[in-house]
């Protein structure tokens, strides 16, 4: 008598033991995958998440050519610290990552390369053609009144205008303009063609 065997049944009988180690393999195969990739995968979350989430965030200017490079010379040779306040990682956004720096918390922060000062600039509402610089070591300086009570001092004789903006609580100590003479005198020569008397 001819017996005839169900499709499962068949299937089933036509494994072949190389098929079921092929089989076993590729099981072992995904569970050391999981077992390696999962934690790297955390790891790889974690290190991102450590790297921006102590930057503060700035409005930093997107620079090309020389200004670019004028800026890059100018940050690599910034103080580490300012005021004796600890330099801090910064975000850049989608500005250039040497247009930006900050010391302190609240931060004073340096922008390079930002455009020319309100103050300065006929068509804005703050123009003010009688304002008042002053000479700090060699560099000219411009200031004006900042968000929440701070000041901004902005470069106005070097051909590249360098911005820092000094916190309210920060208003009434000493000046950090002093410690940034050397890093910008150095790299961000004065430009003959801004014609600006400083007192």
């Amino acid at each position: 008598m001819t017996t005839t065997q169900s499709p499962d049944t068949a299937g089933a009988a036509s494994v072949s033991p190389a098929d079921e180690r092929r089989s076993a393999e590729r099981r072992r195969l995904r569970k050391y995958l999981i077992v390696f990739f999962v934690p790297v995968v955390v790891v790889a979350l974690w290190v991102c998440w450590s790297f921006f989430a102590d930057r503060l965030p700035v409005d930093a200017p997107k620079l090309t050519g020389a200004t670019a490079r004028t800026c890059a010379a100018v940050h690599s040779a910034l103080p580490g610290k300012l005021l004796g306040e600890d330099s801090r990682p910064v975000s850049a956004g989608s500005g250039s990552a040497d247009a930006a720096a900050a010391w302190g918390d609240p931060a004073m922060v340096l922008r390079c390369g930002v455009g020319t000062p309100a103050v300065l600039d006929p068509k804005s509402s703050s123009y003010d053609p009688t304002v008042q610089a002053e000479d700090i070591n060699g560099v000219c300086w411009v200031d004006q009144k900042g968000k929440a009570g701070g000041t901004v001092f902005t470069t106005v004789k070097q051909r590249v205008f360098v911005e820092l903006t000094v916190p309210a609580s920060a208003a009434g100590g000493n000046s950090p303009l002093p410690e940034l003479t050397s890093a910008i005198s150095r790299n961000d020569p004065v430009d003959p063609a801004k014609q600006f008397d400083c007192a």
